[in-house]
C-alpha cells in the first residue's frame, strides 16, 4: 500500500480514458475544478483518480490498486439554503494553450508524458513526435535541448527488428546511442543527450516512462 498517494472521489466511466474523457466525483457535487498533474490524465484504463504528497496536482490510477483514501464527512447539520446547486460545467485546459518550447519545425509540451500520451498530444496540437532525417535536422533538434531523455516517433512493432517513423515517413536514417538499438528493450525510442558524451537514440527506457516529447509541426501548420 502506498502512503504517498491518497484515493479521492474523482472517477470516469469512459474506458479507456481519452483527452474529452467526461470525470465525476463520488458525491455527484460539480466537477469544476481538475489539476491534473501532467496537465492531462494518463490515457489508458485508469478510470480512478489519486492526490498525493509527491506531486503537485491528480493522477489516475488502476481502481483496484490499494492507496489510502482521503473522506469528506457531511456537515452534523444542513443548513436550508435557496440558492440554486451549482451547475457549473467544467471545461478542460486545452493542452495546447500549455508552455511550449518552440523552435523551427519544432515544438515541446513542457510536461512529461509516456510515449503514447505523448504522440497523442503532438497530434492534437498540430504535429507529430518528431522524425529526423540527416545529421543536420538532429543537429538542430539537439542544439536547442538540456541533457536528458525526450520521447520521439520512433517505434518497432516486431520485437525491435526494424524501426518506422510514427509520422509515416520512410526511416532512412539512424543515429542511435552506442549499445542501442537493445532488442530486449522497448518497442519505442528516445532521443539521449548526455553532457560531455555522444547523443543519440535508445530504446532502454520503458514507454510508460514519462519524458518530454519532441513534436514536429505538420507542414501546413509550421509556426513562424
Amino acid at each position: 500500500m502506498s502512503y504517498n498517494n491518497f484515493w479521492i472521489g474523482l472517477y470516469t466511466t469512459d474506458n479507456p480514458v481519452q483527452l474529452n474523457t467526461t470525470w465525476q466525483w463520488t458525491d455527484n457535487t460539480a466537477v469544476n475544478y481538475i489539476p491534473w498533474y501532467n496537465v492531462i490524465p494518463s490515457l489508458d484504463k485508469k478510470l480512478c483518480a489519486i492526490s498525493g504528497y509527491n506531486y503537485n496536482g491528480f493522477s489516475n490510477a488502476d481502481c483496484t490498486a490499494s492507496y489510502l483514501a482521503v473522506c469528506k464527512q457531511p456537515p452534523l447539520e444542513t443548513i436550508p439554503t435557496s440558492n440554486p446547486v451549482s451547475t457549473t460545467t467544467f471545461k478542460p485546459i486545452n493542452p495546447c494553450d500549455i508552455s511550449m518550447q518552440t523552435f523551427s519545425n519544432y515544438f515541446i509540451p513542457q510536461v512529461k508524458m509516456n510515449w503514447t500520451t505523448a504522440e497523442e498530444y503532438c497530434e492534437l496540437c498540430g504535429g507529430y513526435l518528431t522524425s529526423f532525417h540527416s545529421t543536420d535536422e538532429l543537429n538542430t533538434i539537439v542544439n536547442y535541448l538540456n541533457a536528458g531523455n525526450y520521447w520521439t516517433g520512433l517505434y518497432s512493432d516486431n520485437n525491435e527488428r526494424t524501426w518506422k517513423w510514427k509520422d509515416g515517413t520512410t526511416y532512412d536514417f539512424s543515429y542511435w546511442y552506442p549499445g542501442n538499438p537493445n532488442q530486449a528493450g522497448a518497442s519505442c525510442a528516445n532521443l539521449k543527450i548526455i553532457d560531455y558524451n555522444p547523443y543519440g537514440m535508445a530504446n532502454t527506457p520503458n514507454c510508460s516512462t514519462s519524458l518530454y516529447g519532441i513534436c514536429k509541426y505538420r507542414q501546413t501548420e509550421i509556426m513562424t
